[in-house]
């Protein structure tokens, strides 16, 4: 984690992640998020929209129409101004005056919201507030999984449908993310409002989404005590042998479609049993399905970089001995100067399907020993000052590692000593 974050900025992103992962709200998050970006996309092209027309009104009646160009003469229609407008060819510039109506005045120009810095002159709306506290979770976050939905597109991709508003909005979140430092303590009151405010929202969308669930559950949890009811009578042998009369005289009343639903019923006690057999799996046991790894490496450098790199991404392996017993690996890494003669490297990495760890159980990683990191982008043998790797196993195992200042070997950075035992043992430990 860049050492030049503040504490205070650290412990609220850590706070958003908790309530993230506390109702699994990373899809509320990211809709009101997406819809923030939506209107901020729509504010722009409305205002784009708007300096055309006003250019074209300019450039196409005022500077035909020396009518309009005359302020003498006063305004041809109640409510129009006059006002200046500079016509840009070239080079060079043209100082063009007249007469304008109300809808292309400059008191009329639509405004582009900016939610930081931080401000009393504008209400905050819920999706507002939101993206707030999702800018600072990213600009703050010990890694783990970023909110934003969507993907830079690849060389390939941007004929694609949204591929050219997809990369818009990543830009206008990545410009608020930016704004993030320049908020001082003062701003932590204000924010942790904010955050209340979501935090109850957060609450109600998990409940909504539950609903339906728990109501399925119902059935599930009447099954599991008549199962408890059943083992209960196992134990029993003079109950057992009264309910099984008891059954017997039922059934010699009753129709085939008893017998059917009896032996139903046995099934549903079962595969309630086996289920809840699975859920009690240790955690070091389950199988590796997914992994994701986000990677922030603090070099010392004056260069002044702000850019997303397109096929320069990083490799993350995971080692023994001198066997890689996992690697995940991206595509692009972006790097930033971050003022203070220290450039910051990022990167979003995943597990391939064809990984040797592939559907190995999680202890499987307990063999390792060491961690090794390489951008393609950062220049050999820079000065490491820190870093941070967050690995998200199966979508809820977090491994956080800690990189130590070194002089990298050639382009790689070593993390040595990873014992990621005894982080399994944590987690087994919570569940």
């Amino acid at each position: 984690m860049d050492r030049n974050i503040p504490n205070w900025i650290t412990n609220l992103a850590l706070d958003i992640f908790k309530n993230i992962r506390q109702y699994e709200a990373m899809p509320r998050f990211q809709e009101m998020v997406n819809k923030w970006a939506e209107d901020h996309e729509a504010e722009i092209a409305n205002e784009i929209t708007w300096n055309k027309q006003r250019a074209s009104h300019f450039e196409k009646n005022v500077a035909t129409n020396d009518r309009l160009q005359n302020e003498q003469a006063g305004p041809p229609e109640d409510g129009w101004q006059f006002q200046n407008y500079v016509q840009h060819t070239g080079n060079s510039h043209n100082m063009i005056q007249g007469w304008v109506p109300p809808i292309l005045s400059t008191s009329a120009e639509p405004e582009i919201t900016h939610l930081l810095p931080l401000t009393r002159d504008h209400e905050l709306t819920l999706h507002e507030k939101y993206t707030i506290l999702s800018a600072v979770y990213d600009y703050g976050r010990k890694g783990t999984e970023g909110i934003p939905p969507w993907q830079w597109p690849s060389p390939d991709e941007w004929d694609k449908p949204g591929a050219l508003s997809n990369a818009k909005r990543g830009i206008f979140f990545e410009i608020l993310c930016d704004a993030v430092s320049d908020l001082g303590p003062d701003d932590e009151g204000w924010l942790r409002v904010i955050l209340e405010d979501v935090k109850k929202d957060v609450a109600e969308w998990a409940g909504g989404q539950l609903l339906y669930a728990k109501e399925q559950a119902n059935g599930a949890v009447t099954e599991t005590r008549l199962g408890r009811y059943v083992r209960w009578a196992k134990n029993h042998w003079l109950i057992s042998i009264i309910i099984f009369c008891g059954l017997l005289i039922i059934a010699v009343g009753t129709v085939v479609e008893k017998f059917d639903s009896i032996v139903a019923f046995y099934n549903k006690v079962t595969y309630q049993q086996e289920t809840d057999q699975i859920q009690t799996e240790r955690v070091e046991d389950k199988p590796i399905v997914n992994a994701t790894a986000t990677v922030e490496i603090i070099i010392s450098s004056e260069e002044q970089l702000n850019v997303r790199a397109v096929n320069r991404g990083a490799v993350l392996a995971f080692g023994k001995d001198t066997e890689a017993l996992l690697t995940l690996s991206s595509k692009e890494s972006m790097a930033k100067q971050m003022g203070t003669s220290e450039v910051r490297y990022s990167s979003e990495l995943d597990m391939k399907i064809t990984d040797k760890a592939f559907k190995q159980p999680l202890s499987f990683l307990q063999q390792v020993e060491f961690a090794q990191v390489r951008f393609d982008i950062i220049p050999p043998n820079s000065e490491v000052l820190s870093g941070t790797v967050v690995c998200i196993f199966n979508n809820n195992i977090t491994i956080e590692l800690s990189v130590p200042s070194q002089k990298m070997c050639d382009k790689l950075i070593k993390i040595p000593d990873v014992n990621i035992a005894e982080i399994l043992k944590k987690h087994s430990e919570i569940k």
